[in-house]
């Protein structure tokens, strides 16, 4: 099964808005993201309302952007991505994984 938190895979992929790094939040931040989802509060880039609960998620490098991850597939549309101002989650202290 295809892991996005991989280092390899890390190392290759960058953000497709900033170009930096990308890091995999953990599972108990992705829960509060879904949670958020699933209640209608998220919107991607352009918008649009987040309507499906996430897999996995990433961050990038200056934390201001969630890369969704649904069904093994990391989605690196600039539209797509996630604004992470929209959540009073402390980010900075949340990567890596639990």
């Amino acid at each position: 099964m295809f892991n996005p938190a991989h280092p390899d895979f890390l190392d290759l992929v960058r953000c497709p808005a900033t170009q930096s790094r990308l890091n995999c939040l953990p599972k108990s931040t992705l829960l509060k993201i879904n949670e958020r989802i699933q209640a209608g509060d998220v919107f991607n880039q352009i918008g649009k309302r987040v309507e499906q609960d996430l897999e996995s998620v990433l961050i990038n490098g200056d934390q201001t952007l969630l890369v969704p991850v649904r069904d093994g597939i990391v989605t690196l549309l600039v539209d797509e991505l996630i604004p992470a101002k929209q959540f009073e989650l402390s980010l900075a202290s949340n990567l890596g994984t639990d």
